[in-house]
């Protein structure tokens, strides 16, 4: 963790497991050197470890330690000062996605007397640095990033049981003819477009999610086995003999809404998805032992507008040539132990 050289001053960091186990919820060592290039009087330095969500939005940062390291003391030029502390990395670990970020930091905040403050915007004015000379502690101020990753990515499902009563209402499917004869009787284009647009919506509605309406309702459980592993059980009220085969796996998908301006825009993107675990003969009543083999990716998150979100997804092939889909919103939790920080 460095920075490209100062003016001021030079500020590094290093970080070091106390037991060399990286494990969240032990502590980590971190180690502050900072060279001083100017004579300077300060009030205070202080130190944040914080992890913050940035994105399409950015939003306060969490912190996740601070301390007062120095009280009022005079650095002179040439000085060599070292402070170390102790945190706890816990919550989340790094990740940088599309639309949303999770980024980890040291952040130093060093208050300048009066007179320094003085001094520095001089030296600022003195090589035209006129931005600069606003801001004389900006420099003082450093972030330095690092990254929180867990050696072993385990996720723990929470255990659910889902019963789902699955309804079509008919009359849904007169919405575009009711639009075209609308657009016959007025002559008005948009009536045309609306119409197939519907159109379009409710076939795909009918070929990819309403063939589960012939199920009549869906009785949906799952618990943890062991680690990555659990047990889901799917049963069908009736039919399951029109279906070739059943798939089950996992999606997580980064989402973020941007409530700016007039409008509201929804950001929707996949991260990962497992591979399918497929049931060839199925029953009325199905267990699938699924495995969840993901790297990288992030537990279940919601703050405000944003959100990492993960389903269960169960995919039926039917014998017709017919392909269904149900996705079931779930919460997962990633223990990352042995995590190792960068």
């Amino acid at each position: 963790m460095s920075k490209k050289p100062g003016k001021f001053i030079n500020i590094k960091g290093g970080l070091t497991s106390v037991d060399s186990n990286f494990m969240f919820d032990t502590n980590v060592k971190c180690k502050l050197n900072l060279e001083i290039l100017h004579d300077i009087e300060v009030n205070f330095l202080t130190t944040r470890v914080c992890v913050e969500v940035r994105g399409i939005l950015n939003y306060s940062p969490t912190v996740i330690y601070a301390k007062k390291l120095s009280g009022g003391a005079s650095w002179m030029a040439g000085d060599i000062l070292e402070y170390e502390f102790e945190f706890c990395p816990k919550d989340r670990i790094s990740f940088y996605g599309e639309h949303v970020q999770f980024a980890w930091y040291v952040e130093t905040d060093v208050d300048l007397t009066n007179a320094s403050k003085n001094y520095v915007r001089k030296l600022y004015l003195k090589d035209f640095s006129l931005i600069k000379a606003f801001s004389p502690e900006k420099e003082y101020d450093r972030k330095l990033r690092f990254k929180v990753f867990p050696k072993k990515y385990i996720y723990f499902i929470s255990d659910f049981n889902k019963h789902i009563k699955i309804n079509t209402y008919r009359v849904t499917f007169l919405i575009p003819i009711i639009l075209i004869l609308l657009g016959i009787i007025t002559g008005k284009i948009l009536f045309y477009v609306f119409a197939f647009v519907a159109i379009v919506v409710l076939w795909y509605l009918k070929q990819r999610v309403w063939v589960f309406q012939q199920f009549k309702s869906l009785n949906i459980s799952s618990k943890s086995i062991e680690n990555n592993r659990q047990e889901v059980e799917v049963k069908f009220a009736q039919n399951w003999n029109k279906i070739e085969s059943l798939d089950c796996y996992y999606e997580v998908r980064e989402w973020v809404q941007d409530r700016r301006g007039t409008s509201t825009m929804t950001y929707d993107k996949l991260i990962k998805r497992t591979k399918y675990k497929r049931v060839k003969d199925v029953q009325k009543a199905n267990i699938i032992n699924t495995r969840i083999n993901l790297e990288g990716v992030p537990g279940s998150f919601k703050q405000e507008d944003v959100e990492i979100q993960w389903y269960l997804i169960l995919r039926a092939n039917f014998k017709s040539g017919k392909t269904g889909l149900y996705k079931h919103k779930i919460n997962a939790a990633l223990n990352p132990y042995d995590s190792v920080i960068q």
